[in-house]
């Protein structure tokens, strides 16, 4: 079986729980397997992973060593360095952005320590693809690479992606909407390329389901593409109405403070609880006490959305009736009236409507939650997406 090696900008983290599915799928179905990190994990970040999946890590040493092994390999392999030393820089120049440089260290440290024949697999496209990419051109392996949101959307420039799908295997994306942007911006010629594989999930984590009345959470990152600025102004009209609605935000970033000072302006006092980032065991007793998961995305200025976000997805396999918006691939999840609520983005009287109708409506919110789980099974089924991921890989 083909050995197969990751390269990923830190690997576990908890906000991307879909590579550690993935991963854990892979040593499941005995792949040989090893993750490279490019800036090792933080001890703050409580991720639980089984000691077969921990196993698999290594972590890239100190700037001093990739130097060393830059030197090296460009004595050693003096016509292959030159190309991806080349390829890197062209870009730099061409992008005015000398952090594509950065990848030739690494690739020269990785290129003795991943086989020729191995099968190079990044997750995001910008720098662990191209540090991935890099290797490739120096030592040979096939190479592929899975896309998100913002590092496919916002942070690769189009020409940059181009360049890289002609030079990869395959681009894999969770959604169609992926595909039909990303497609535009390839040669015609490497469109067949780019190919969906959802993240998926496995089995219901053990979450006791007791949800309180008028509880709504979110489990999101602080940045503008989650729209939190509307949920929170969707919960004061909600208690304007006399809805006694709270809300809930699991999750850190940069607009804590602003959110802060929303909800103060708004006078919500003890109905908003921003509960910072919380170890797997916090997420999901937050999303045990939920009556609605409410995630209101939006498309930045700059082009960044989200895709489909997995925390929607986790709320859905456990039945947690969801109100989002349709932005990106999110309806190929969330189905309006049988999987979820999709309402307009940046408009927090309809999102408050929505959740007023959910909160009220104990027949609704079962139709949604069984609609939910079909959903997920149909589509976002571990096992059979990293199947198919794994074929992709061996098929090259």
């Amino acid at each position: 079986m083909t050995a197969v090696h990751y390269v990923v900008r830190t690997f576990p983290r908890l906000s991307e729980s879909f590579v550690q599915r993935e991963v854990a799928e892979h040593v499941r179905r005995g792949v040989p397997l090893t993750v490279w990190n490019l800036i090792p994990a933080e001890a703050d970040e409580e991720v639980t992973l089984a000691p077969e999946v921990r196993a698999t890590i290594r972590d890239v040493p100190g700037l001093r060593t990739l130097l060393g092994a830059a030197v090296r390999e460009a004595f050693a392999r003096p016509l292959r360095f030159a190309r991806a030393a080349g390829w890197c820089a062209a870009w730099a120049v061409r992008e005015r952005d000398p952090r594509h440089l950065a990848a030739v260290p690494y690739a020269a440290y990785l290129a003795r320590r991943v086989p020729a024949d191995a099968h190079v697999h990044a997750h995001f496209v910008n720098t662990p693809t191209t540090v991935a990419l890099a290797l490739g051109i120096l030592g040979g392996q096939r190479v592929s690479f899975t896309g998100h949101a913002r590092d496919l959307f916002a942070v690769t420039s189009p020409a940059f992606l181009a360049d890289k799908v002609a030079r990869g295997a395959f681009l894999a994306v969770g959604t169609e909407y992926s595909v039909s942007r990303v497609r535009p911006m390839v040669a015609p010629a490497d469109a067949g390329k780019v190919v969906v594989v959802r993240n998926g999930l496995g089995a219901p984590p053990a979450v006791t389901r007791e949800p309180e009345d008028g509880l709504v959470v979110v489990v999101a990152r602080l940045v503008p593409k989650k729209g939190l600025p509307t949920l929170l102004r969707a919960i004061g009209l909600l208690r304007a109405r006399g809805v006694a609605a709270r809300l809930e935000v699991v999750g850190g970033g940069p607009l804590e403070d602003d959110l802060r000072a929303l909800a103060d302006e708004l006078d919500l006092g003890d109905a908003v609880a921003l509960l910072g980032p919380q170890a797997r065991t916090g997420v999901d007793a937050a999303l045990g006490r939920a009556q609605v998961f409410a995630l209101p995305c939006r498309r930045e200025d700059d082009g960044d959305e989200d895709n489909l976000p997995v925390a929607i997805l986790e709320a859905m396999q456990l039945g947690i009736p969801v109100v989002t918006t349709p932005i990106a691939g999110i309806p190929e999840a969330v189905i309006d009236e049988r999987s979820g609520l999709l309402v307009p983005p940046d408009d927090p009287d309809a999102l408050a409507d929505a959740i007023e109708r959910v909160l009220g409506d104990a027949a609704l919110r079962d139709r949604l939650a069984a609609g939910a789980r079909e959903v997920i099974a149909e589509r976002f089924d571990v096992e059979r997406n990293v199947a198919e991921l794994g074929a992709r890989m061996r098929r090259g």
